[in-house]
This record gives structure tokens, sequence and C-alpha cells, in this order.
């Protein structure tokens, strides 16, 4: 299934006016580093998956979009896809399941860990100094 991108919370990697193609596959299937399908609300949304942890026989995942958005938490039973494959509005394809996209997989996350961790903590500076 082809999604467009409407929005430019997972940009570098999806542009808007970019398409996606998503794989339906259940939660339990995804890992860390994956870009996921979920709903939030009305609209369906592809970020990346942060952390996992599992809650009894549940499974959840701290998910936030590469660009500039917030995190959030998903449980895997929410999941409906996965991004598999970024179609730019030029026409450049970008495989999401190669070895090298794994690499930047694990990257992403690793950079994105380090700036909720360094948002958190000057949030915290800022509120106990005068």
């Amino acid at each position: 299934m082809l999604l467009p991108v409407r929005s430019g919370s997972m940009a570098p990697l999806m542009p808007v006016g970019s398409r996606i193609a998503v794989e339906a596959v259940a939660g339990d299937r995804c890992e860390v580093g994956d870009v996921a399908v979920f709903a939030r609300g009305q609209r369906l949304v592809a970020h990346r998956l942060l952390l996992a942890w599992a809650v009894g026989a549940d499974r959840w995942f701290l998910e936030r979009g590469d660009g500039v958005s917030a995190p959030g938490l998903v449980p895997q039973r929410a999941i409906l896809g996965r991004v598999v494959a970024v179609h730019g509005p030029q026409g450049e394809t970008v495989v999401l399941d190669s070895p090298v996209a794994r690499w930047h997989a694990r990257r992403a996350v690793r950079k994105s860990l380090k700036t909720m961790v360094r948002d958190g903590l000057l949030a915290l500076v800022r509120r106990v100094t005068p």
C-alpha cells in the first residue's frame, strides 16, 4: 500500500510530497528502528520506534518522528504496518530493509534518544535556575 506523506515529522527521510510503501505487519513483528504506521485519532502516523518493553502480555514502543516532533507511546496492537520504502517527490526511492538502511535506522534511534535526553535536561535546568 502506498500512502502520501503530508507532514515533515520524518524529514529528511520522508519529505512532504513523498509516498511511503507500507507492509501490513503486526506490531509483534516490528523492531526498534523500524518506521511503524499506526492510527492516532483519525490520522495515520509513520514514526520511528525508539524503545520497546513488555508490560504484562503487552509490548509498548516509544515512538518519535526523526524531524521535530514530541515522543509518544504506542502499543504493539495499534501498529498497522511498517514502512519498507520511501518514494521521494523527485522520483528517488529509498529502501528501508537493506543492511545499510538498518544501520541508518540504528543511528537515527541513537540521535533521537540523545536529543530527547538533552532537551529534558535543558528543561530541568531552566526550571531550577533563576
